[in-house]
């Protein structure tokens, strides 16, 4: 996702006109990634928000601004630098869009409001500020203006609808949701495979969890040193993000670790935690709005109010967090790590990376559509589920061909058992459109010949862990 990002950012710097992007997406997602490859060799004005008093941000702004003029846009007239360099007591919002203005008016610039939420606290004006500021003088330059913010609702509300601030001025509305397996990869090469989708499956895709963890390290002894550390960032990440995002989170936190433990329906929900049904869907509300928890239903479902659907928490590391470490975490805190390691976390860890691995199978097949490599393109991929019956991986391209699938992160050979898996659930989908099924499984351990053999026989499409894992198809 960063790469077809970067990739649009690209395009439209190339056009040579006017933007006004705004860059959305929850903290860790890899926005900070995404604008720092973007603003690479190119004139740009870097604001970071901060929860700061509009007095402290300005004059720290006020000294970023004059080190632009100085250094990332040299072909200014001397009589801009002087004037600039010397603003002190003048120096305020206006002042700075003002000379923001003058520049975008003689040069392509780009200018970044980072965390934007924390500028328009600390001043309620900025925003209107600035959407005159567009109206009147930026949409009729050069400038490429990028607004960013981890606070998807406080953006939400300066962008959409008639009354929104941003309403009808904004070119490009951008959504970062956190990197897949193939983003990430380039940050796993140096891992073995199996490692690969270990590390994904405990720390997701967000470059900065990824390079807390150390590739001359194995999966096991990246979680001893790295998170079953008191005070080490990835030990200390996840109880910030529940503490930010939902300040008195106990009732939460809760509901987050029987997601965790694989409750992924409200009733097994209000069984776990004995909290009232009506409550856990407030709840579940509540956490799906702030990005903590998303709610899968099976694919082809239409009706958005179906019972079928499963919840489950969004990040990986929270949810190896509340799985492993926070009900174990007298065992961490009295340095009986060998305890916690060998006796909860390795009996359990191919269980837990095997509810990823459908995941990062559904993105793979979607590289080889998109390729060509499959003969055909579908429009749609995910899972779906009914009556005992579970599909890991259904793709459709709309026109009545499907791709139907399973996988398995066992690390043995296995059987029949696993294609016929898939051929009951097709029976039970009825999928009565069908011009052509075509059964496809995953195998960390590989197939037994008797699978195999079916390949010519039924068209199976077998794929193995050296397959999930390589960087080009």
């Amino acid at each position: 996702m960063i790469k077809t990002q970067l990739n649009l950012l690209d395009t439209l710097w190339k056009a040579n006109k006017a933007e006004f992007v705004v860059l959305t997406g929850k903290l860790r997602t890899g926005k900070s990634h995404l604008i720092r490859s973007f603003l690479k060799g190119r004139p740009a004005l870097y604001l970071q928000g901060e929860m700061l008093p509009s007095g402290e941000l300005l004059r720290q702004y006020r000294q970023a601004f004059q080190r632009f003029v100085q250094g990332a846009v040299p072909a200014l007239p001397r009589e801009l630098k002087e004037r600039f360099s010397s603003m002190e007591d003048e120096f305020g919002w206006q002042a700075l869009l003002e000379g923001i203005t003058e520049i975008a008016r003689l040069k392509r610039i780009v200018i970044v409001l980072d965390e934007f939420q924390h500028m328009a606290a600390a001043s309620p004006p900025l925003a209107r500020l600035i959407g005159r500021t567009w109206e009147r003088a930026w949409k009729g330059t050069r400038i490429f203006l990028v607004l960013s913010s981890s606070d998807v609702e406080f953006m939400r509300d300066h962008t959409q609808g008639f009354k929104a601030t941003f309403h009808g001025r904004v070119t490009r509305d951008i959504v970062l949701d956190e990197p897949g397996f193939y983003d990430a990869l380039p940050q796993l090469r140096l891992y073995r495979d199996v490692d690969r989708v270990g590390v994904y499956s405990i720390l997701g895709g967000v470059p900065l969890y990824l390079r807390s963890f150390s590739e001359k390290l194995d999966v096991l002894d990246n979680i001893r040193s790295r998170i079953l550390s008191p005070g080490s960032f990835l030990f200390e990440e996840p109880r910030r993000i529940l503490l930010e995002e939902l300040g008195q989170p106990r009732n939460f936190v809760g509901i987050l670790s029987a997601l965790a433990r694989g409750a992924g329906r409200v009733r097994t929900i209000v069984e776990q935690t004995g909290l009232d049904k009506g409550m856990v869907s407030k709840y579940l509300d509540v956490l799906q709005e702030r990005g903590l928890v998303e709610r899968e239903l099976p694919l082809l479902e239409r009706a958005a109010g179906s019972r079928k659907g499963l919840y489950r928490v969004k990040s990986n590391l929270l949810r190896f967090y509340l799985r492993f470490i926070m009900p174990n975490r007298d065992l961490v805190e009295l340095n009986r790590l060998d305890e916690l390691i060998n006796r909860l976390i390795v009996p359990g860890l191919d269980s837990y990376i095997d509810e990823h691995v459908r995941f990062i199978f559904q993105e793979h097949l979607g590289r080889l559509g998109r390729e060509g490599k499959l003969g055909w393109k579908f429009n749609q991929i995910g899972s779906w589920w009914d009556r005992g019956h579970f599909l890991d991986v259904l793709a459709t391209d709309g026109r009545g061909k499907y791709l139907l699938g399973a996988c398995s992160w066992l690390n043995e050979e296995r059987g029949e058992e696993m294609l016929q898996r898939v051929l009951d659930a097709s029976d039970a989908l009825k999928l009565r459109d069908a011009v052509r099924i075509v059964p496809v499984l995953f195998s960390r351990g590989g197939f037994r010949m008797e699978v195999r053999r079916h390949v010519r026989e039924r068209g199976l499409l077998l794929f193995e862990l050296r397959d999930l894992v390589r960087d080009k198809i």
